[in-house]
């Protein structure tokens, strides 16, 4: 029994409820969470947050782009680098600097002078 008198479910009903995260032999027991943020990286101040735990991090990621701006540089793992979200990061005005996995390929954006970085999209 829960506190107050509430029946608790029954393990089977729990883990049908909550999502886990899958170990080589074991379930882990702790519900799966996504919580992409943008933090100020000089003051670690809290810009803005999205959480949920039923999709991937670009969906949570995609609802933090109304709270960015030109002043911004995004910084961001390989999960982040979709072409589309990096095409709607650079609407924003904000700029970017993604590490990418192997089987991406990036589409140049604009080919700049000798000796200057070329920015991809």
């Amino acid at each position: 029994m829960r506190p107050g008198g509430r029946p608790a479910h029954p393990r089977p009903v729990r883990a049908r409820l909550l999502r886990h995260r899958p170990g080589e032999s074991l379930e882990f027991g702790y519900p799966l969470l996504r919580l992409p943020a943008l933090v100020e990286c000089g003051t670690r101040a809290l810009i803005a947050a999205a959480f949920g735990g039923s999709e991937g991090e670009l969906p949570y990621a995609k609802r933090l782009l109304t709270a960015m701006d030109k002043s911004m540089l995004l910084l961001a793992d390989a999960a982040f680098d979709g072409n589309e979200f990096l095409d709607a990061v650079h609407q924003s005005g904000a700029r970017f600097l993604v590490r990418s996995g192997a089987r991406c390929v990036p589409t140049p954006a604009e080919h700049l002078g000798e000796r200057q970085i070329t920015q991809f999209r």
